[in-house]
Order: structure tokens, then sequence, then C-alpha cells
């Protein structure tokens, strides 16, 4: 069968039209009165071939029922194992080989670069025999020795000459500008030019050189790899330049966890450096010296998003678990995560999956870990207090009994904080906050200082505690301090094997 390109139809007419069609074409093997199948959504129409006019025209014996463009069609040529079915393939034979004889001819008789049509309908371009010759006169052939052309381009060194094995390149003069090859005395591999006096060597021992100047390889000084590993020890003693990472170890800061880095030599005594803790985000950057603190490093941590935060009003503080406490609910940081609030009584709220406050210093102590916020003339909005709670413990609040399930939660206290102010501030104060009035027989009234109040629309309170080791952060950590380990460790493997190989390669 036949079912080459598309075919596109007139309805109630039997001409119709072929796209990517080649009916005409002997070795197609369609021919008249041949069984025309086209497909018409799930119907097909049955027709026959009553002649051929071009590649891609025919009528058809009956007027085709519909308007079709671009159908799918099928012509069947013959029936499969039938005498016609014989008579179609030997006659593709005959005219494929009567093809093949032509294009032989031309290839063969022809010059420069023919152009073919292969029975299948593909055209191609093909070089000739006299072309292929003529292209290859004046190559060298295997018998090596010199050759000439384009005013002595090139030179091939010639057996018995006490020159090393080389290939040279020639200017008009004769003079070799350039040379590819071995020496006389050794087996590093050069390319040269002699007008720059300059080389490019790959010596017997697998270095790479410009001149006498090493070239960086791939996964020297840590480029373009994930090594070398690099100790405490090391960062302190090495004076080369290099990329690091670290997997992890016994010692006193940032640089025994996980992460990477890049080393710097200032001199032969002075070292600096930063690095990347992969587990946290966070930024460091050291300093040693061998000649004055036995190469001890001196770190700093760099402070950036990933370890401050900004409180309620703005200014940037070191970070840690921090819980933003607003209104009605609470907003903590990656490390907090998980803590939930219960609002007990208005100004009362009960923070829960915590260990009490945080005891760092740069909050101030513990009484520092709470931040309030501050309004109109930056003056502060509430007076904070604050309760941490003891499982079995009854804790009494405003007339209610809080009994917590686990120890530390912290139940925080927000009262209206009054300042002596010209009345006209006082005015605007109030627009902003209506939460420090509240209706005393149908009227708006001041709070009195102390009172409970909620904490303002748009405002919060900052309280930095301290997490349970099960917290969903520290959990991730260890997670990701064992998957970095069980990394480091696979690196390490691979490093060695390939280490191993090379070795192997070397002998």
């Amino acid at each position: 069968m036949y079912n080459i390109g598309t075919v596109t139809t007139t309805a109630n007419s039997p001409k119709i039209t072929g796209t990517g069609t080649r009916w005409k074409d002997n070795t197609t093997l369609v021919s008249v009165g041949q069984i025309v199948l086209i497909e018409n959504g799930s119907n097909l129409l049955i027709n026959s071939i009553y002649s051929i006019e071009s590649n891609t025209a025919l009528t058809l014996a009956f007027p085709v029922s519909a308007k079709l463009t671009n159908a799918k069609y099928i012509i069947l040529t013959t029936m499969i194992d039938s005498i016609s079915d014989g008579v179609n393939k030997a006659t593709a034979q005959v005219i494929a080989s009567e093809v093949y004889t032509e294009i032989l001819n031309q290839w063969m008789t022809a010059q420069g670069t023919i152009d073919v049509e292969l029975p299948t309908g593909q055209k191609i371009k093909l070089r000739t025999v006299a072309e292929m010759d003529k292209q290859l006169d004046g190559k060298l052939d295997k018998a090596g020795g010199q050759i000439t052309k384009n005013d002595q381009a090139l030179a091939i060194k010639v057996a018995g000459e006490s020159q090393a094995n080389y290939i040279g390149f020639l200017d008009a003069s004769g003079y070799r500008r350039g040379l590819v090859g071995y020496g006389n005395t050794t087996d590093d591999f050069a390319i040269s030019n002699t007008r720059s006096g300059i080389t490019f060597k790959l010596t017997a021992d697998g270095k790479a050189l410009i001149g006498s100047a090493e070239i960086i390889k791939s996964g020297d000084f840590g480029l373009g790899s994930i090594s070398p590993v690099i100790d405490n020890t090391a960062l302190t003693k090495t004076t080369t330049n290099t990329f690091f990472r670290q997997g992890g170890g016994a010692g006193n800061d940032a640089f025994t966890s996980h992460g990477a880095g890049a080393a710097i030599a200032y001199s032969t005594t002075i070292r600096c450096g930063y690095f990347v803790k992969l587990t946290s985000n966070e930024l460091y950057t050291y300093t040693s010296r061998d000649d004055t603190n036995a190469g001890a490093l001196k770190i700093a941590k760099v402070y950036s998003e990933a370890n401050t935060t900004k409180d309620s009003n703005g200014n940037l503080k070191a970070a840690s678990p921090i819980i933003r406490v607003f209104a009605d609910h609470v907003d903590p940081n990656e490390e907090a995560e998980g803590v939930t609030l219960k609002k007990l009584h208005t100004g009362i709220y009960q923070l829960h999956g915590v260990l009490g406050l945080h005891s760092d210093a740069s909050w101030g102590g513990i009484n520092g870990g709470i931040t309030i916020p501050c309004g109109i003339n930056q003056l502060p909005l509430v007076y904070a207090l604050y309760d941490v709670l003891e499982k079995g413990k009854q804790h009494p609040f405003d007339g209610r009994i809080v009994e917590p399930d686990e120890d530390g939660d912290i139940v925080l206290y927000t009262t209206y904080r009054k300042h002596d102010l010209p009345q006209n501030i006082q005015y605007e104060r109030f627009k902003l906050y209506p939460e420090f009035l509240k209706e005393v027989d149908g009227e708006k009234v001041e709070l009195t200082p102390g009172e409970p109040c909620d904490i303002p629309v748009g405002h919060w309170v900052d309280v930095r505690v301290n997490m349970p080791s099960n917290s969903i952060y520290n959990q991730k950590q260890a997670e990701a301090e064992r998957l970095a380990k069980i990394e480091a460790e696979r690196l390490a493997q691979e490093e060695a094997k390939r280490a191993a190989e090379e070795v192997e390669r070397a002998e």
C-alpha cells in the first residue's frame, strides 16, 4: 500500500489533490484501478483510481461526497503475496537498479560535484571520482618526507635528520615559524610559535606548561571541583590560595561544621579567608598568623539575614529563636517554627512550645529578651511582663486557671502605657491606636496606666525564646548534619578512588 502525504478533496468532484505525494513516480507502484481509502472523521470513503495526471493530482472513478483538507489516505497498490505483488516488487527492483546504475555512471565519469536523486526521492550531492582524486592531489602520504604547498607552508621531519619528530610550519623564506611534536631528548609534547617565543608543553609527568609557568587545571586549588577538604590546622598553616570544603569534625569554632569557603594567603605567615556554614547559611571570616599566635584562627561572624532580625522598632538584632507576637497570631522565625499562640484574655498571650526566654546577653539577658513596639515620637506603646509556666502547676490569670502540658510556656502581659503629651499629639495618638480607649457611659475614655490592653494593630512584641531539643528547627539541623556527614563520606570515598586510579595510571 501507499500512504505518503495527505489529500484534499472537493465535494461532488472526482478530482483530488495530494500534498507530499509521488503518484506518478514508477517506484511508488501506484496505478489506475487501485482501491483508494480516504479518512473522513471516523468513516472511510472508498473509491478507485480512474486516471493519474501527476505526482499530486489524480481522478477517482466516482465523485467524493465530502470536502476534506489534508486528510489521511491509503492506496492499496496490491494484495500481499499475490502475483501482482510479486510483479510490483520485481518492477521496483529493476527501477531501483536502473537508477543506481545511472548514478554510478555519473559518479565515475562526470567532473566536480553532481546532484542525484535516489529511488526514494531523496536528493543528495555527490563528489565524483575525479573530484575526490583532485582533492587528494598533493596531500601527505604514509611515506612521510617533506612536501611543500603554498610557498612552503608545511614541513614534516624527514627520516635520518638530526631534528626531533615534529611538524613544522614555514614562512615564505623557509624559516620555521611553528612547531608541533617532540624534542630531541624528551618525551614532552610541545606546540611552539617561534615568532612570539611562546611554547605550550604537555610534559611526560602530566603537567601542562606555557613557557615555564604551569597551567591551572580543573581541580587545582579547588577550582571546578569539590576538593580539597581542609581542617582547621591546614587553614592556619597553608600558604596556598584555594577553595575548600569542610566535612565537620572536632574543634571549637564555625569551621568544624559542614560548609565551604576560600583560603587566601596574604604572605607566608599571614592568611585569611571566609567560610559559609552549610546548615545555617551563616558567613564567617578568619585570619591567622604563624609568627605571632601559633597559627590560631581569629574568627568573625558576618551578620546578615541568616542570623539577624529586625525588631518591632526596625532595629537590627542578633537572631536566634524569635517570635513576633501580634494581637491575634504569632510569626515565628525559622528557629522558632512550631510555636503557637493562645490568647487568654485582653493583653494576655500564652506562647506554647518554648522553654522560657533566651538568655543571650546581646539582647540584655533574660529580661531583655522582650522588645516592645514604639509609636509616634518613638514613644513606647505598652508595658510588658511575662511569666514562665511549669508543668503540673496551676497559674491564675484574671480569674482563670491555666495548667500547661509542658514546662517553659511563656505568658506575655501587655498593659497601657500613658505619656504626658500635648493635647494635639495625644489626640493623634488615640486616632492611631483606638486600643488605648474604652467606652464608659457611652463615651470613649483613655485607659488607666497599667490597664490590660491588646498589642496595637500593625505592631508586635518581639520575644526571644529557648526552644526544646525536639523542635522542628533542631530536627532539621540534625537531619542536615546527618546528610552532610553521609555526603562528606561519599565524597571522601570518591576522592580516594580517584587518587588510586591516578596512581594506577601513572604506574
